[in-house]
């Protein structure tokens, strides 16, 4: 679900929404962060991609009360 790229000195994350497969991307900061950051940070950066992904969910397939659909 969610992928750490690294091309060169600049890593990413990448992920697809479950729901509706739109794919979301975004840079790693600091800028020129590259293997070895992700290495060192990657649990962090995981937890702000599926923070991300929480708020895609939220804001594109909620019931806009901040509520996921079906729930009360």
């Amino acid at each position: 679900m969610v992928a750490l790229v690294t091309q060169g000195s600049q890593a990413r994350y990448e992920l697809a929404c479950p729901i509706c497969g739109e794919r979301l991307h975004r840079a790693v900061k600091p800028f020129g962060a590259g293997a070895a950051f992700l290495a060192e940070h990657r649990e962090q950066v995981l937890l702000v991609a599926f923070d991300v992904l929480v708020h895609h969910l939220l804001v594109m397939h909620g019931d806009g009360e901040g509520r996921a659909v079906g729930n009360s």
